[in-house]
């Protein structure tokens, strides 16, 4: 297996900002326990959406980082799957002083357009999402 398919979507306001990277985060399935605490291995990427209606993606494996290395050290993203199954697939989408890093990339937030009072950032995954 070597990417991540899914469709996803996102509201208009965000899409329409310049701040309109979502984050995609997969945590593997084995605890590792550093200074006696549990943990689970994180990978993550940065995705630029290209549309704000639900659309096709599929990303490669290759294009995750790990941010959570458990205290393992020296663990690449071909090592960590080797290591442990994918347990948990999530979709962020968080911005300012709270954003998400991978990759040298940033995610981002609707900061910018409020709605009602509220600043909408929202994500829509439709149907399944699949390793191939």
């Amino acid at each position: 297996q070597t990417s991540i398919k899914f469709k996803l979507g996102q509201n208009p306001e965000w899409f329409g900002t310049s701040t309109n990277k979502f984050a995609v985060d997969l945590t593997l399935g084995k605890r590792y326990p550093p200074n006696g605490n549990t943990c689970r291995l994180q990978l993550r990427t940065i995705v630029t959406p290209t549309a704000a209606a639900a659309t096709d993606y599929t990303v490669p494996l290759s294009a995750f980082s790990v941010v959570q290395d458990c205290g393992v050290g020296g663990l690449t993203v071909a090592s960590a799957l080797a290591a442990s199954p994918i347990s948990q697939v999530s979709f962020q989408g968080v911005g300012g002083g709270i954003a998400l890093t991978a990759g040298g990339q940033t995610s981002g937030a609707n900061l910018s357009v409020a709605a009602g009072g509220v600043y909408p950032t929202t994500l829509v995954v439709v149907g399944g999402i699949t390793f191939e």
